[in-house]
């Protein structure tokens, strides 16, 4: 995962000196902590949403440290309490860029259905199943299900997160929730055919 923000970074980008001249400014102090705490609050989240929208752990990384940059430069107009809709709706757009960027194609097929005993192998099967379900949604759809069914935003959340009217929002999940209901069929399908066809 990403490392929590440096008090003092090397980079000339640093958080403190990255703020621009927005009066009236806070102490650096002030603002490399409420950064920092932006960070640490969120960082779990933006790392589950950047990978559930198809990003490799690298790619995570890389993402992650590119909104960090963006919320230290744009930090003295982020309202407070509003930094977690700000982060997120940054990671989507840096998440949608990158995987735009991206030259090799995502690999339709899905994991090996194969079974296995071990709990945390079947775990981890779960998750790319899920990843696997998740590649094959546009992003519009992917972000609001994941958002509201994996991280337990509401609709207003959302809403303000996408910066999307209510009605889009209800529209997109409702969506979502259908095609993901119907990937879902398809994968248990293939499983189970590829079941009988080991026996």
């Amino acid at each position: 995962m990403v490392a929590a923000v440096d008090d003092e970074p090397d980079s000339d980008e640093a958080p403190a000196e990255a703020i621009g001249a927005a009066p009236p400014r806070a102490p650096a102090s002030a603002q490399t902590a409420r950064l920092r705490g932006m960070v640490e609050a969120n960082l779990a989240a933006m790392w589950r949403f950047l990978r559930r929208l198809g990003l490799s752990e690298p790619d995570a990384d890389d993402a992650i440290q590119e909104v960090i940059l963006v919320a230290a430069r744009k930090l003295a107009v982020i309202e407070p309490g509003r930094e977690r809709a700000y982060l997120l709706r940054t990671s989507y757009r840096i998440g949608c860029r990158m995987r735009a960027r991206r030259v090799e194609p995502l690999d339709p097929e899905l994991p090996d259905p194969l079974p296995s005993a071990d709990a945390l192998v079947e775990q981890r099967r779960a998750r790319e199943l899920l990843d696997a379900i998740l590649s094959r949604m546009t992003d519009e759809l992917r972000a609001v299900l994941v958002l509201h069914d994996v991280e337990g935003l509401t609709m207003a959340e959302i809403s303000q997160t996408l910066e999307l009217n209510s009605g889009t929002v209800a529209s997109r999940l409702r969506r979502a929730r259908e095609q993901f209901e119907k990937l879902v069929a398809q994968a248990e399908a293939r499983i189970k055919s590829g079941g009988q066809s080991h026996e």
